[in-house]
């Protein structure tokens, strides 16, 4: 009989062909991928356990914010209610004339010898008033008082009213009405 060689190795060398090559890749390079894969899964796993408490903390700062805003809301809710009565306050305030300007006006020009008995003021849409009753020594005295106060921008009219003569040493007692211009800013 004869003898025959049987080679199981291949004619061509195995790392030449493409199945050589793909076992070649596969047992080096593939085998690197795979554990830096199951190193990143590892790092995942154990990074979860930061995460979990990072989260629990953020959770309990969020429920002590929350805890705080409710209990200062009724607080806020009353500040804001009050702060919005005090802007309403001056916004009425700021539209109002000054309600001591017929005093101011008629204590600037009230001058020497005559003595105020009597003052009243109204305020109206269309304008507003005083009533006064004054003693008075010399007519001088009354003429300089009536056109100190027609000088003043806000007096439209000064109209005599009652003359009544008392006791001498009281003077003559006169009424007077101011009328004032209707304010501009309404």
């Amino acid at each position: 009989m004869i003898k025959k060689q049987i080679s199981l190795l291949s004619a061509a060398p195995f790392d030449l062909t493409i199945q050589g090559r793909i076992v070649n890749w596969l047992t080096t390079w593939g085998r690197a991928i795979l554990v830096l894969v199951e190193l990143v899964v590892i790092g995942a796993f154990f990074s979860r356990f930061w995460l979990d408490r990072k989260n629990s903390d953020l959770s309990d700062d969020i429920r002590q914010k929350r805890a705080i805003l409710e209990s200062t809301l009724e607080f806020e809710n009353e500040f804001r209610s009050l702060q919005k009565r005090f802007i309403e306050a001056n916004a009425v305030l700021a539209k109002e004339r000054d309600l001591f300007f017929p005093m101011a006006i008629v204590s600037r020009s009230l001058p020497d010898g005559i003595t105020l008995k009597k003052f009243s003021f109204n305020q109206k849409e269309e304008g507003s008033g005083a009533s006064l009753t004054i003693s008075v020594f010399s007519e001088r005295g009354l003429s300089s008082f009536i056109a100190q106060l027609l000088q003043d921008e806000r007096v439209d009219s000064v109209r005599v009213g009652s003359i009544k003569k008392e006791k001498i040493a009281t003077g003559i007692e006169i009424g007077l009405a101011i009328n004032f211009k209707p304010d501009e800013k309404k």
